[in-house]
């Protein structure tokens, strides 16, 4: 009696006779679940080529994991997404820059339109105050040449250089003039104030439309490599009532080679048909 006894004992401890961990956990069924086995469930899915089971149970907490190798369908589905995604922000990325080169243009049809204003106003200033006024291209080149636009977009210019170039131009005060020669370098400024030049460096990162800004884009975004190979990782837990439940924060996905936290939702996925 004692034999047979001890020879049970060992068959058991090398079969597990059907009470193991791994089979607990493929038995067991998970609440809002109820009518499918947490081994049915991922098997009896298309999401898996193949599937492992691994008894990780350590300092008296009984675990299983379970590693679900994805089918080539699977991948192809997750390739499908990204493409989508892909797709997605490259389709918002061309409009954003054609949102942005349309404001680039409208505002650099309003500097004309304001800078044309200003060099009128100058050639009247000089006729009426001063011995000659200048021509549109005279008083834009003399502008050009003498002012110039820091970092803040704040138009700095050489006084001296711009009544010199009037002076070789031949424009001298009139004496029946308001307007004196050291009045005028203010007037330059606001000509290369309006230059195409001045609002393209001003609108490296945003074009000021109204009420808000339209930024530059970015760079368009990268074509993502295709997936090769990716898998699933859950864990369960086996209580002491031999109940079963999935163990906290331990869902992860590994897509080639890459190894993230997933959420419940791969688990859940297993479950539909």
């Amino acid at each position: 009696m004692k034999k047979v006894l001890f020879f049970s004992v060992l068959t058991c401890a090398f079969v597990a006779c059907g009470g193991g961990n791994v089979d607990k956990v493929k038995n067991a069924t998970l609440r809002g679940y109820d009518t499918m086995t947490i081994g049915a469930a991922i098997e009896g899915s298309k999401i898996c080529a193949s599937i492992k089971y691994e008894d990780v149970s350590k300092d008296g907490l009984n675990a299983v994991k379970i590693i679900c190798t994805e089918s080539n369908e699977q991948i192809a589905g997750r390739n499908a997404k990204l493409e989508e995604n892909y797709n997605a922000e490259l389709e918002k990325y061309n409009e954003n820059v054609k949102r942005y080169e349309k404001a680039l243009k409208d505002a650099i049809e309003k500097n004309k339109k304001d800078r044309d204003v200003a060099i009128a106003r100058l050639q009247d200033t000089l006729k009426k105050s001063f011995t000659k006024s200048l021509s549109y291209d005279e008083i834009l080149k003399i502008s050009m040449d003498n002012c110039k636009a820091d970092a803040k977009n704040m138009t700095k210019c050489n006084d001296d250089g711009i009544l010199s170039a009037l002076k070789a131009a031949g424009v001298e005060e009139s004496k029946t003039g308001f307007w004196t020669l050291k009045s005028l370098p203010s007037n330059f400024a606001s000509v290369f104030g309006y230059h195409d030049e001045v609002l393209t460096l001003a609108s490296r990162d945003a074009i000021n439309a109204g009420f808000f800004s339209i930024y530059k884009p970015k760079e368009a975004p990268s074509k993502p490599e295709a997936i090769k190979t990716a898998s699933r990782e859950i864990s369960f837990i086996i209580k002491p009532d031999n109940t079963v439940e999935p163990k906290k924060d331990d869902f992860f996905v590994v897509v080639d080679g890459k190894k993230e936290k997933g959420s419940y939702r791969i688990l859940s996925e297993f479950y539909k048909r």
